[in-house]
Order: C-alpha cells, then structure tokens, then sequence
C-alpha cells in the first residue's frame, strides 16, 4: 500500500554547470529526477538529442529547451547522487 503523503518520482531536462573544475567550467543538458520540487538525482554525464521520429526528435528537444526557463543546477551540488564516481569534468 502506498503512503498518500508520497509524492511520485519524475523527471525533466535540466542545465547543469559544470563547475568542478575551476579551470574547465561548461554547461549542457542532463536528465534530473525529482519527488515533488526537491531533486533526488540526475545523470552523470549530459544527455543527447535523439529519439525514434522527427516528431519525437522536435518533443525532446523542445523539453530540453524549456530546460533554459530554470536556473541551472551545479554539478558540484549533484555530486552526492553518486557516491564516489564522480562524472568527467
């Protein structure tokens, strides 16, 4: 039985700057999840565009452009989600 005060697991694209090498700072695209506003995760490495159709192709990326809408997430805070394994600057 699930607990009503638990909010689903989602999903969205999101920018990401990769702040972890002061040297060498970038942004790009990742998939992050969410349980309501909080972030519970995201790729280690940034996301393609691809997809199966035009029509799929022109859903992805428009998703990855309202990614732009949001602040960007820093990659040094995502960090945690992955233990030691950190992605390549």
């Amino acid at each position: 039985m699930s607990n009503e005060s638990e909010k689903p697991m989602t999903w969205d694209y999101r920018v990401v700057h990769h702040d972890t090498d002061p040297d060498n700072e970038w942004y790009a695209i990742h998939e992050v999840y969410f349980e309501g506003d909080t972030v519970m995760g995201a790729t280690q490495l940034p996301v393609g565009v691809l997809a199966d159709t035009a029509e799929g192709l022109y859903g992805c990326m428009s998703r990855m452009r309202d990614a732009m809408k949001h602040p960007p997430l820093r990659l040094s805070e995502l960090a945690q989600f992955w233990g030691e394994t950190q992605p390549p600057s």
